[in-house]
């Protein structure tokens, strides 16, 4: 009985360790006026998922007369972004999320550029990985 049972447990453990392969880091970079994290995190050989938070540093009461702004990232092959309402940033803080497959994966030495327009104000920086 324990020979049987024991079979699927390995298969299991196989499994599980070959998922452990898949590295998840995390991307940082900051202005003055903001600051971003990138948190990457590999699903597959050709594949990865994406959490992107972007905080505005200072003083938000600054940005309630604005009615929208514009974000930019490009990570390895991959971009995203938009105009979005002002509104979306809930305490200065705008977080988006994704996935991309079949696509190249991003390296230690890799780097997100971040570029935002915000009323007649632009700042663009790059994230990098710091183990």
């Amino acid at each position: 009985m324990f020979r049987k049972n024991i079979i699927p447990l390995l298969v299991i453990l196989l499994l599980l360790s070959a998922c452990s392969n898949y590295k998840t880091r995390v991307y940082k970079g900051e202005t003055s006026d903001w600051k971003a994290d990138y948190v990457y995190k590999e699903t597959s050989t050709k594949g990865y998922e994406y959490i992107f938070q972007l905080t505005y540093k200072n003083d938000v009461s600054g940005l309630s007369e604005l009615k929208d702004f514009t974000i930019k990232f490009k990570a390895g092959s991959g971009e995203t972004g938009g105009t979005l309402p002002i509104s979306i940033l809930k305490n200065g803080a705008f977080t988006s999320s994704g996935a991309y497959e079949g696509t190249s994966l991003l390296r230690e030495d890799s780097q997100i550029k971040v570029y935002v327009n915000w009323g007649t104000n632009e700042d663009s920086f790059v994230l990098e990985y710091n183990d």
